[in-house]
């Protein structure tokens, strides 16, 4: 279903189920444009259940055009050339950007020694871009940021990919004490450059969900999703809630500015609008 939040309205695009994917693998759907048609798709992959594989040849890849104003009937889906090598299927794992979708290699969480593979392409830097113009995969691959090289064996971090003033960005976690983030930006996919936008210090009470939207008042600051660590009231006061809060960073200043914070627990899906709700 399509929601045109400036019109008030919503539309069924296709009706029905998938077919069961294989043993083993699962449906990921990605949505976005081409460029420079316009032309809204969908592109669906079988993503792996195990992340142990890193060969993309048996993947399948399928896009489908969304037809405005919907219907009850399947689409019609393309079959695509495979990935170069498994990508993952969470949402932050993968990011359209100006007409490409982009989507990291499968070993999202990175820890322990990398010694022996690669440098110049370790398995868990690596992303790939699909042309939803041309639907096809690119043949180059982009690098991640040097630096992810040198993860300490002992060190956990969080890898996502994000779109930040119209580019793609990497968000690079560390997921220990000290929380700090940092973005890069990709200023050239051909040569894989990447520069870094800025590095984040985590405030104690928040945990890093990998989750955030750029510049969208036009004043640098950055959107973020959080979660947020609240003192436990009911049962167990040494305890802690986690929950969901939004909040501006402010990089001249390195200040946070709480927006909202959820009154639960539960578990939210959030998605970001940056249109005009004037139709």
């Amino acid at each position: 279903m399509v929601i045109d939040l400036a019109a008030g309205r919503a539309f069924t695009v296709f009706s029905g189920s998938d077919p069961p994917a294989p043993l083993g693998f699962t449906y990921s759907t990605s949505f976005g444009h081409a460029a420079p048609s316009g032309v809204f798709k969908f592109i669906r992959q079988q993503e792996p259940l195990s992340w142990n594989d890193d060969g993309g040849g048996h993947m399948l890849c399928e896009v489908a055009t969304i037809v405005d104003g919907g219907g009850t009937e399947p689409p019609t889906w393309r079959r695509r050339s495979a990935p170069p090598f498994v990508t993952g299927p969470g949402c932050d794992q993968k990011a359209i950007v100006n007409g490409f979708l982009y989507c990291i290699s499968c070993k999202l969480e990175i820890g322990g020694d990398v010694d022996g593979e690669d440098d110049t392409a370790p398995s868990w830097n690596r992303i790939a871009t699909f042309d939803l113009e041309r639907e096809e995969w690119k043949a180059e691959v982009i690098i991640g940021p040097t630096f992810m090289r040198h993860h300490k064996a002992e060190e956990i971090w969080c890898i996502a990919l994000v779109e930040i003033k119209g580019t793609l960005a990497m968000v690079d976690a560390h997921v220990d004490s000290d929380q700090d983030v940092s973005i890069w930006l990709l200023v050239d996919p051909d040569k894989s450059v990447w520069v870094k936008e800025c590095t984040i210090q985590m405030p104690k009470k928040y945990t890093w969900t990998t989750k955030l939207l750029g510049d969208v008042l036009g004043d640098r600051r950055m959107l973020l999703l959080v979660r947020r660590m609240d003192k436990e009231t009911r049962q167990n006061k040494n305890s802690y809630d986690f929950r969901d809060a939004l909040l501006f960073y402010n990089p001249s200043t390195k200040a946070f500015t709480d927006l909202w914070r959820s009154q639960s627990d539960l578990d939210i899906h959030w998605s970001f609008y940056t249109g005009s709700l004037l139709s």
